[in-house]
């Protein structure tokens, strides 16, 4: 059920997700070697005047934080997130991508809106 707030689904090449639990939040999460000289990079978005918190982690290391809000208006101004992972390089490594909801000011939390994963 597409275009809903609150839901998790995919829109052609864009995945819209929301936490069933705001105490745990949504996660994506993937084992990998790990190149050389990796890094991750993907784009997000949030509804118009919608936050959320972004968190990466690399093994059980967060390597970034970030609220992610959407400008006033109609429309999804897209993020390019890079997130270099040079200190695990060549390694077996769990990759994991959260959305947080709870206790993101301002109040107004809503969907994360992903696309273009790459990991280099």
């Amino acid at each position: 059920m597409r275009g809903i707030r609150g839901n998790t689904y995919l829109d052609g090449e864009v995945l819209a997700t929301y936490p069933r639990d705001e105490v745990r939040g949504a996660l994506l999460t993937r084992t990998v070697r790990l190149s050389e000289h990796p890094k991750l990079t993907f784009q997000v978005a949030a509804d118009p005047d919608r936050t959320w918190r972004l968190e990466v982690m690399a093994g059980n290391k967060t390597v970034l934080g970030k609220l992610i809000t959407g400008a006033p208006g109609n429309d999804r101004q897209w993020q390019t997130i890079v997130v270099p992972l040079d200190e695990f390089a060549g390694k077996q490594t769990v990759v994991r991508l959260f959305q947080r909801v709870l206790l993101v000011p301002p109040a107004n939390t809503g969907n994360a809106y992903w696309r273009d994963l790459k990991l280099e």
